[in-house]
């Protein structure tokens, strides 16, 4: 093989091992995309849970204490 076209060879192979690089990088990026969103979902989730949570040991202390009272 002469070496132009053991030259076209290698980088045709170092292209595809770059462009899979590449495809991977651009894998892990819309993952990275994906799994911010449901952490975002997540912590509003929890911040709306907290929040009935407050409301639902308010209401009860209330109760408890118009209980006492009658």
């Amino acid at each position: 093989m002469d070496t132009q076209a053991k030259a076209r060879e290698l980088l045709t192979k170092d292209h595809h091992k770059a462009t899979h690089q590449q495809d991977t990088l651009l894998e892990r990026a819309r993952e990275a995309e994906a799994n911010e969103g449901i952490d975002e979902k997540a912590r509003e989730l929890l911040t709306q849970a907290r929040q009935d949570d407050a409301h639902l040991q308010e209401n009860m202390h209330q109760r408890a204490e118009a209980e006492i009272r009658h």
